[in-house]
């Protein structure tokens, strides 16, 4: 009878194991980790083989100590929720051309992010003598604006930009 019981005891305590497991611990898209931590209202994926940096306090990856190609995601605050992602962008657009005079807009787009409406822009600018291309996908989520941006050296664009499509169409609000 005791062996029974304890048997029962045991077999319950490891249910409720798996069960908190499963509630903490979202399932992983395949290929993929948990970049941002708990205390965020999101959770971002990024490739397995990318670089987690949260020394900034922000969530950030890069692909390599060779290769710095990044991701980050911003959240900032708004004063209300009735701003569009177009609005955002274009009141920092001014702000962006001041910090890069040869700042160039390639492409504006239309998309989903966290199932929210997102817009999307592809731009080049210089830093340092080095021209970097940026895509930058703006939602906008109750009063907080949502900046993903991700940077790369203008020859190394393309080569991460299905690993950032993935990483886009992977994130979740919580």
């Amino acid at each position: 009878m005791t062996r029974k019981f304890f048997a029962l005891i045991l077999a319950l305590l490891l249910f409720a194991t798996l069960i908190s497991c499963s509630k903490s611990d979202p399932t992983v898209p395949e290929g993929m980790k948990l970049a941002s931590n708990d205390i965020v209202d999101y959770r971002l994926y990024v490739p397995k083989n990318w670089i987690v940096d949260m020394s900034t306090g922000v969530t950030s990856a890069y692909h390599s100590s060779i290769d710095t190609s990044n991701i980050s995601l911003v959240v900032s605050s708004l004063n209300s929720a009735n701003i569009t992602p177009t609005e955002y962008w274009d009141s920092y657009k001014e702000q962006y051309t001041q910090t890069f005079p040869d700042l160039e807009e390639l492409e504006t787009a239309n998309l989903l992010f966290g199932g929210k409406h997102a817009e999307s822009h592809v731009f080049t600018a210089t830093m340092m003598e080095t021209k970097y291309k940026f895509q930058q996908v703006i939602a906008i989520h109750g009063t907080d604006a949502y900046i993903f941006t991700y940077t790369a050296t203008e020859d190394k664009y393309d080569k991460h930009i299905e690993d950032v499509k993935k990483i886009i169409e992977n994130f979740e609000f919580n």
